[in-house]
């Protein structure tokens, strides 16, 4: 006796080892920002409150070699033997019974010999097997009389509910709602991918053979696929008639191959989860992904092919759905966006193909009369609302995970008009407006890529809200009859054809009628009028533009053409009413391997330093001026950090001869270069020093123009109050060998002007964080200046922007009165207080364009402080011509978004600017990442001055320059 319940023991230790070997502890990945390398990496966090055995354990576990030594073990055990019943008979009888899993949950329980016994005598070896036998003994069962005289006791009983879970992972079923109070799902692998008003989407791997298709369970391997959580209402039975014509839509819609398929759903407690394929992206994001214009003819056909598809997912929806009980349904999607439309790209053919995807805004209404085409949307029977089915996240507040569509009469940007305006009624031609937008979003990707997308969003976004339409009536109720087509739209939709037509005119042509039909058929305002335009006829309209592209001789896009020798091109401006320059410059691109973070210009413009993560590159521009060509364009070098896995800071400075550079290391690490003679062919760049010191990390760098004098903000994240500090040190006391202590000395706010006696080196403390200097800049005298940004209070005309400012004479540092610049309290109070600064360079004196439309000068010499407004224009960027007698500006028309040259004399008094505006400046808008200086190449006198613009897209730099004539015009 003694020796076979040791066996047993024995046996049960063994099967138990073989069950937890199949064990899934499931994992939560997240995504997390290494602070070290500033890489996207992802942390795995295991589970085991999760854990779950998935299906087909018990079998693999429990092969007849092991049931016999147990039922052997067991039934003799004690005499005489519990049954009579043969072995090979209980085996059978188990494995045909689909006991396993009970058998399984009893080892994994450590049950005792007794337990087994009795689930044998009363579930094994029973000769007669009814279903009421089969339904009771399938997992989980009940804890009631019969599972505890089944196994014996309450004990037995108790253990075996407290584990039996981890054998009832549920199983995801195609097309079918599953709906139990599960405490165990089947991932193995999960992570947040987006996130919007209504639910979470995560991408999952589920665990073979939980997946159920038909009668079979058909995934062997893990497969991953996409799963979106919502939080039903909280009544069990709230709008169950909602939900069942969801499930309907869900059934209905798979069987067009652009609306996303149905994997299944899930429903525990109040939790209800989608399953669907996992895309590559969204439509959004693929744009994003993919900035350059399409560059082929075939492409941009392949873009219109996947359009056209989707559209024939809207045909679908409004026209092609059934119930169970044959009656017509016309789903309203509500949400058309392309952050809703999935791509996915087949891995072999490299196809992609659009799907239409998140229903739970959508409406469904019931047809029951065939001459009952154009119901309205008024809270009737047959009306089915989806969002009444699910609760909005409460916690919805990562913007960066996906941008939420607003509540039905909200302000989303593709959503129609009526669908933002109470008591209008929402329906099929709503989902025809949407879709107008999205397509001429896709026309304006063909163009211009991602760059022309951002600058179409802008151009939309100056009228306060993103949407392609307007009230003309800002102030009042909202009322159908004051919505217009947004003007930026229609300005957009202009500049397209003339562009488009300008450099291709087959393709012109294409975006001619396409933009036409948009604005004449799909993107009207009433939509009694709208309702004639089927999502049909969008789709025919598209099938016309794909096979225009797609009869175009195959091959590369042609080069965009411009007259003038690629100079000037000239047309009436409909606004002013009065001629526009536009600039369209030379061919003059500079490519980089990486993306572009900054670019920095030396004095005059002498030197271009472009910064990559990994790489800087330094060009002298000297010969370009000289000889009109870019091939005279010398690179003079190129740096990258000496450790592995640190990048460089987009901040660098940059003198005639010097560079120095940083890194976003943990403590001090700067880089010191020199170009010996810049404007020489044959010079190189060439590493001075390399210094790491005991000091805090770098947030920005500035060099004085003659390369004498460096200061750097760093970061003190460990002091009290979190405020950095600059240090301002000669560039020659920058060594490797240099002491690495450093003490605090000085206030920036100090009210003092006298002298500081303190060395050269020490670090001064700053009024805020690093992270708050938005600008800091040397002037040609070698004054430094630092831009502290405001600290927001209640009152935001109480914000207020710090100017510090150092002067170094005769070798000793002086402190400057600190200036603070106050809200005004009549610019818009949407605008940022602090806009663009730049130094003087003959005096201690500064100007600084705050809310974009007021520049303030302020001077210690003449302790002078005055402030101009710009009335028509909003300012981006500013500089000074060397005499500081000129401003040289970059802004906009508030009537558009092209950014514009602009030129006005230096404000001495209160009164408006007196602006000249220049030209039109391609392809840029204020959303436009770019630097510019003046240039004055060295040893031509009678060579007037460029300016220079370095406009950055994506991993090329586009290089403006505009020329002064005799007469001091800035011309192209």
């Amino acid at each position: 006796m003694a020796r076979n319940s040791a066996s047993f023991e024995d046996l049960c230790d063994s099967l138990y080892r073989s069950l937890y070997a199949h064990l899934c502890v499931p994992v939560l990945e997240e995504e997390q920002i290494d602070p070290v390398s500033n890489d996207t990496c992802i942390k795995e966090t295991e589970q085991p409150g999760k854990c779950f055995f998935p299906v087909g354990t018990a079998e693999q576990v429990f092969r007849s070699d092991e049931l016999e030594q147990l039922f052997n073990l067991v039934t003799i055990s004690e005499q005489p033997p519990l049954t009579r019943t043969h072995t090979s008979t209980l085996i059978t009888n188990i494995i045909e019974r689909k006991l396993l899993p009970f058998l399984a949950t009893l080892i994994y329980s450590r049950c005792r010999m007794k337990a087994l016994r009795t689930f044998i005598h009363y579930l094994v070896a029973n000769d007669t097997w009814s279903n009421a036998d089969k339904a009771w003994s399938k997992l989980p069962v009940n804890n009631d009389a019969r599972l505890r005289r089944t196994l014996g006791d309450d004990v037995t009983a108790n253990t075996f509910i407290n584990h039996q879970d981890l054998f009832c992972a549920a199983i995801i079923d195609t097309n079918q709602e599953v709906k139990h109070d599960f405490r165990r799902v089947p991932y193995v692998r999960e992570r947040l991918i987006g996130q919007g008003s209504f639910g979470k989407i995560y991408r999952v791997v589920i665990a073979p053979q939980h997946f159920k298709e038909g009668q079979q369970l058909s995934n062997a391997k893990e497969m991953v696929i996409a799963r979106k959580d919502f939080e039903l209402n909280t009544h069990e039975n709230a709008h169950e008639k909602e939900r069942d014509v969801l499930r309907e839509i869900l059934r209905n819609a798979t069987r067009n191959d652009n609306i996303m398929k149905n994997l299944g759903s899930l429903q525990i407690r109040s939790t209800y989860s989608l399953f669907m394929p996992l895309a590559d992206c969204d439509l959004h994001t693929y744009m994003k992904m993919n900035p350059e214009p399409p560059g082929s003819w075939e492409r941009k056909a392949k873009i219109l092919q996947c359009a056209v598809g989707l559209a024939g997912a809207i045909v679908h929806l409004h026209t092609a759905l059934e119930s169970d009980k044959f009656e017509k349904l016309s789903c309203f999607h509500m949400d058309l966006k392309p952050q809703n439309i999935l791509v996915f790209i087949d891995r072999e053919t490299k196809e992609e193909q659009w799907k239409l995807s998140d229903f739970n805004m959508s409406r469904v209404k019931t047809k029951r009369k065939a001459t009952d085409d154009h119901l309205r949307l008024h809270h009737r029977p047959d009306i089915h609302e989806f969002d009444k089915v699910f609760r909005r996240a409460s916690d919805f507040s990562d913007a960066s995970l996906t941008e939420p569509t607003f509540n039905r009469r909200g302000t989303g940007t593709f959503l129609a008009p009526e669908a933002c305006i109470d008591g209008e009624s929402v329906l099929a031609e709503s989902d025809t407006w949407s879709l107008g937008c999205v397509i001429s979003v896709v026309f304006t990707y063909l163009y211009g890529g991602a760059t022309a997308v951002e600058e179409f969003t802008a151009l939309r976004s100056r009228q306060g809200l993103d949407r392609f339409f307007a009230f003309s009536n800002a102030n009042g109720p909202r009322k159908l009859r004051d919505a217009v087509l947004s003007d930026a739209v229609r300005k957009w939709f202009n500049e397209l054809r003339r562009r488009t037509m300008q450099e291709n005119q087959d393709e012109g042509h294409i975006f001619e009628d396409m933009i036409t039909f948009l604005e004449s058929k799909v993107l009207i305002i009433d939509p009694s009028k709208r309702r004639t335009t089927k999502a049909e006829h969008v789709r025919k309209n598209l099938i016309v533009a794909f096979k225009a592209y797609d009869d175009l001789p195959q091959g590369l896009v042609s080069p965009k053409q411009t007259k003038f020798l690629d100079r000037v091109a000239t047309f009436v401006h409909h606004v002013l009413g009065q001629p526009e320059f536009e600039m369209h410059p030379h061919d003059w691109v500079i490519r980089l391997p990486n993306p572009v973070r900054a670019c920095e210009f030396g004095p005059k413009a002498q030197l271009l330093v472009c910064v990559t993560d990994s790489v800087i590159t330094a060009y002298s521009l000297d010969h370009i001026c000289l000889t009109n060509n870019f091939r005279d364009l010398i690179t003079c070098g190129t740096m990258t950090p000496d450790m592995n896995g640190r990048i460089w800071l987009s901040s660098v400075g940059v003198s005639r001869e010097f560079i120095v550079a940083a890194t976003d290391h943990v403590e001090f690490d700067c880089h010191i270069y020199h170009i010996p003679n810049p404007d020489s062919h044959t010079s190189k760049l060439e590493q001075l020093s390399h210094v790491e010191l005991k000091l805090p990390s770098i947030h920005k760098v500035a060099l004085s123009p003659d390369g004498e004098w460096v200061a750097f903000i760093l970061h003190h994240p460990r002091r009290k109050d979190g405020n950095g500090t600059i240090l301002i040190i000669r560039r020659d006391q920058l060594k490797p060998t240099q002491s690495t202590s450093s003490s605090f000395t000085g206030s920036s706010t100090s009210q003092s002007s006298g002298s500081s006696n303190n060395s050269f080196g020490d670090q001064i403390p700053l009024p805020a964080p690093a992270e708050d200097i938005r600008d800091l800049k040397f002037s040609a005298i070698n004054a430094l200046y630092a831009v502290v940004k405001p600290r927001l209070t209640s009152n935001i005309r109480e914000n207020a922007m710090t100017i510090l400012a150092w002067s170094h004479q005769d070798g000793k540092r002086l402190n400057l009165q600190p200036s603070k610049i106050l809200h005004d309290g009549q610019d818009d109070l949407l605008q940022g207080l602090f806009t663009s600064f730049a130094p003087f360079n003959l005096g201690l004196a500064y100007l600084v364009v705050s809310q974009e439309k007021r520049v303030v000068v302020r001077s210690w010499v003449y302790d002078r402080f005055t402030q101009s407004k710009a009335r028509g224009y909003r300012l981006t960027k500013v500089i000074l011509e060397d005499d500081d007698r000129r401003v040289i500006a970059f802004g906009i028309h508030e009537a558009n978004n092209n950014l514009r040259l602009l030129s006005f004399p230096a404000p001495s008094d209160g009164r408006n600017l007196e602006i000249i505006d220049v030209a039109k400046l391609p392809r840029m808008t204020p959303r436009s990442k770019f630097s510019a200086s003046l240039c004055s190449p060295s040893g031509i006198a009678k060579l007037q001055p460029y300016v220079w613009i370095a406009n950055i897209e994506g991993h090329s730099v586009r290089m403006i320059p505009v020329c002064r004539d005799a007469h001091g015009a800035y011309v192209c």
